[in-house]
């Protein structure tokens, strides 16, 4: 964020209306915290049988800035290596049709853009 302003050196100047413009820099990098309301995190791990329907746990997200009406959030379940599974982008439940080893990703954004990133384990066989 950039904040422009107008400032006067001296008094003098003033009077005459001549000001020095200064950019100030406001930087704020604290990202949405995220929890999931039964406490799970990234060491928690769910074990399914193929074609499970899942619905993703509960969660709650807040900002140290941003209301939470501005929070972007977004769910999604990922392969181990984070990548996206069909049909997997915007979920609440999710049927998981192969064995494997996946993740539900939770991320929010805030009005800044800071990004943070919950997520839990799930274990299909």
């Amino acid at each position: 964020t950039v904040v422009r302003g107008c400032v006067p050196k001296k008094k003098e100047q003033l009077q005459k209306q001549q000001n020095d413009y200064y950019i100030v820099n406001v930087s704020e990098g604290i990202a949405p915290t995220i929890q999931f309301t039964d406490g799970s995190n990234e060491k928690t791990t769910i074990n399914l049988s193929v074609g499970s329907t899942h619905t993703l746990k509960e969660y709650t997200v807040s900002d140290n800035v941003s209301s939470s009406e501005k929070i972007k959030v977004y769910t999604m379940v990922c392969d181990k290596g984070f990548t996206l599974e069909e049909n997997g982008y915007g979920v609440d439940t999710y049927v998981f049709k192969n064995v494997g080893e996946f993740i539900v990703c939770i991320y929010a954004y805030d009005e800044l853009g800071n990004c943070s990133r919950a997520y839990y384990n799930v274990v299909v066989s």
